[in-house]
C-alpha cells in the first residue's frame, strides 16, 4: 500500500515537471519568434537578446557573453551595446565593470 501512494506521488512530479517543460519550451519559441521579426539586429545579437528575456531577472557582462558565444570581447560589447541604444536592453554599473539585463520597458515580452 505505502508503494501505490510513492508511485503515485512520482507519477504525479512527473506529470507537473513536463507541464513545466512544454510551458517553458512555448515561452520561449514565443519569444524567438518574436525577436526573428525585430529589424537593425543580426542573428548573433536576436538570439544574445533571447537569452538575456529568458533570465529577466540575470545580469549579464560583456565577459560571460564573450565567453558562452564564443566570440571576441570587442563584439560582445558591441552586440549588447547595439541592444542597449535600441532600448531592448539596460546597462548598469557594477563596481569597475558594466552589466546587462532586459529592459523592462522595451516591449518586448511584456
Amino acid at each position: 500500500m505505502h508503494r501505490e501512494g510513492e508511485i503515485r506521488c512520482i507519477e504525479k512530479a512527473r506529470t507537473d515537471l513536463t507541464s513545466y517543460i512544454e510551458r517553458k519550451q512555448d515561452e520561449q519559441n514565443s519569444a524567438k519568434a518574436m525577436i526573428k521579426n525585430i529589424p537593425d539586429i543580426n542573428r548573433r545579437q536576436a538570439e544574445i537578446l533571447g537569452e538575456i528575456m529568458e533570465k529577466k531577472d540575470d545580469y549579464f557582462t560583456i565577459r560571460e557573453i564573450m565567453e558562452t558565444r564564443g566570440i571576441v570581447y570587442e563584439t560582445a560589447r558591441t552586440d549588447l551595446m547595439t541592444l542597449v541604444n535600441l532600448g531592448y536592453i539596460r546597462k548598469e554599473k557594477r563596481g569597475r565593470e558594466f552589466v546587462f539585463r532586459f529592459g523592462e520597458g522595451s516591449g518586448l515580452g511584456e
